[in-house]
């Protein structure tokens, strides 16, 4: 069944395919993707995604289907707080990575801040880590 939808506002947070946000009459606030958003299949992409998503065990919000006004259908997921705190966030990752310059802000700050990376994401242990590991050496 449903959830009717009693009152939409406008997404202001730029995202590509959410243009509505609205409460249902259950309390709940709900992202809301119709068949009029970007190209028609917004909300059953959204309901493949989700569901492969909770398969795999990747944590998602609930999404129901919801009744706007004049009747239309619309996929609905759960709108969590943490989801405005995830913008700045965001930014603040733009700013560590050094793809947002700030006027006074020295790169070695930055560099302080982050980890050290590894020229090899994945490097390959040596014959005393497999050891240590308790691993056989497949090479």
């Amino acid at each position: 069944m449903p959830i009717p939808i009693i009152e939409t506002y406008p997404n202001n947070t730029n995202s590509a395919d959410l243009t509505m946000i609205g409460k249902g009459n259950n309390g709940k606030d709900y992202a809301i993707k119709t068949v009029g958003d970007v190209n028609g299949y917004v909300p059953c992409s959204e309901v493949f995604c989700y569901e492969l998503a909770m398969r795999l065990g990747i944590g998602t919000p609930d999404y129901t289907i919801l009744e706007l006004d004049g009747g239309e259908l619309a996929f609905g997921s759960v709108w969590e707080g943490g989801v405005f705190d995830l913008q700045s966030d965001l930014k603040i990752l733009q700013i560590l990575t050094g793809h947002t310059q700030i006027a006074g802000l020295a790169d070695s700050a930055i560099r302080a801040v982050l980890p050290q990376r590894s020229p090899d994401p994945l490097p390959v242990p040596n014959r005393k880590q497999w050891h240590l590991r308790g691993m056989a050496n497949p090479g």
